[in-house]
């Protein structure tokens, strides 16, 4: 199997909001809306080469897990000092550094935007 294949179906598949997940050893598809007819057969085709892309490369495709929704959530020590200094007048400028990035080449809008919006 072509690497260079299964990167950009994993690819098609972040950009039209469609995970994947290897659930009791089998390929699991999820996605909130229509899955494009070309994406779904991409990956019907190559089931078997992407669970095992997957299943080989979990770091790469891993997701932050969820959480239950709290009041306050624990931090770790350099977050609390992160608050700490950022109490002090002027700190927040400090962690500011201002940068204009020129972007070449074609590019995602709606990646691009999805980025921003969390």
């Amino acid at each position: 199997m072509d690497l260079k294949v299964l990167k950009n179906i994993l690819k098609e598949c972040n950009e039209n909001d469609v995970k994947l997940r290897i659930v009791d050893c089998n390929l699991k598809v999820f996605a909130k809306s229509k899955i494009p007819d070309n994406l779904l057969s991409n990956i019907k085709h190559y089931k078997e080469d992407l669970k095992n892309y997957l299943i080989s490369n979990p770091s790469d495709y891993l997701c932050i897990p969820t959480i239950k929704e709290s009041d306050d959530y624990a931090v770790s020590s350099a977050q609390r000092r992160l608050w700490v200094l950022s109490r002090f007048e002027g700190a927040n400028e400090a962690y500011n550094i201002p940068q204009v990035v020129r972007l070449e080449g074609s590019l995602n809008e709606k990646a691009f935007t999805k980025s921003y919006q969390g």
